[in-house]
């Protein structure tokens, strides 16, 4: 992420880096995928924190291909580690504006 990647990429199935954390119940990926690092982690200006951590919340909010979400997903799964960190982000499908892939 600091180099750049973008975290909304999609694979052929339309999945995510999140979309697989969640699917492995990873809830440490996860979190590196969605958590703000602290600006003293790397030097980098606060709007390149802010642009990289709003990309990886927009990230889950995108639909694979057959129309899950990240949170969806671990509903499906049963990832509860996944779940419990989603909800701890108030990420619950209800209060996201979901995005077609």
């Amino acid at each position: 992420m600091l180099r750049g990647c973008d975290t909304c990429a999609q694979d052929a199935d339309g999945y995510t880096a999140a979309h697989y954390a969640v699917e492995r119940d990873d809830v440490e990926m996860l979190k590196a995928l969605t958590l703000r690092f602290h600006a003293q982690v790397r030097p980098l200006p606060e709007e390149r924190i802010a642009a990289i951590h709003a990309q990886c919340c927009r990230a889950l909010t995108l639909k694979e291909h057959n129309g899950q979400t990240v949170f969806m997903l671990a509903c499906q799964q049963e990832s509860l580690k996944c779940l419990d960190h989603l909800i701890e982000m108030n990420i619950n499908d209800s209060n996201v504006e979901v995005s077609d892939a």
